[in-house]
């Protein structure tokens, strides 16, 4: 019971977390306009949700707080995860986003409901599958090395 709350808890969080970004984003003219297309935002959001949340160690304090018990580390130097799988992985996040956007636009009309539901959806199927967990070891496998 208490898992359950809890990821329910971590999907609203995350679902939080992406509307601040939908909400930083719209505040430049470009991007709230019809120059940008709903399906760009859609991407940049997921984007920048997956980036800024490694940026801003986000997933460092998630994979430490839910993880770090389940792994062990060889070493206490601290190297960088690979920007080149955080770009990618983001890359795939903001698919994700335009895909599941285009499903949900018929159920909903506001965009910020549209990323919200994106983002603990995401969250919710991603911790289910074990994706979470797989990001966290590789990450912290990396960290420790």
């Amino acid at each position: 019971m208490y898992l359950h709350f809890k990821l329910i808890f971590e999907s609203i969080l995350v679902a939080f977390y992406s509307i601040l970004i939908y909400y930083f984003f719209v505040s430049f003219s470009f991007f709230n306009n019809n120059i940008v297309s709903f399906q760009t935002q859609l991407f940049v959001i997921g984007f920048a949700k997956h980036f800024f949340g490694w940026i801003f160690g986000l997933q460092k304090y998630y994979c430490f707080k839910t993880y770090k018990s389940s792994f062990s580390k060889n070493s206490t130097s601290l190297s960088l995860y690979p920007f080149r799988s955080i770009v990618l992985q983001s890359v795939g996040e903001g698919a994700l986003f335009i895909f599941l956007g285009q499903l949900l636009q018929s159920f909903f009309k506001e965009k910020v409901w549209i990323i919200a539901c994106i983002a603990a959806l995401l969250h919710i199927v991603f911790d289910i599958m074990g994706v979470h967990k797989m990001f966290c070891k590789y990450y912290l496998i990396n960290m420790f090395k």
